[in-house]
């Protein structure tokens, strides 16, 4: 069982590294594939990316089907990157 919800912070707390990669597609199939990832943590870009909260809506759905992870949390952590200017949809 999972000390924490995210096992980042149990990791930083024990003092160790942590990995992370992309997200990549923001789909449901994504999703279960990545539930299973080598990553501590996984990065969604909508810094330079489309701000697709439907399809980060399905992947997330797609991660809690697809766990636990090895480790026993429900899901990998997600971090998302946001835009910085926010003014149209290509910021």
């Amino acid at each position: 069982m999972a000390k924490r919800i995210n096992r980042v912070i149990e990791l930083i707390e024990a003092g160790e590294p942590v990995y992370y990669t992309g997200t990549g597609d923001l789909t449901y199939e994504n999703g279960l594939k990545q539930a299973n990832t080598w990553a501590d943590f996984l990065i969604t870009d909508f810094e330079h990316h489309a701000f697709d909260v439907a399809g980060l809506t399905e992947f997330m759905k797609g991660l809690v089907d697809g766990g636990p992870t090895k480790a026993g949390h429900r899901t990998p952590a997600v971090i998302s990157t946001l835009p910085s200017n926010c003014r149209t949809i290509e910021e």
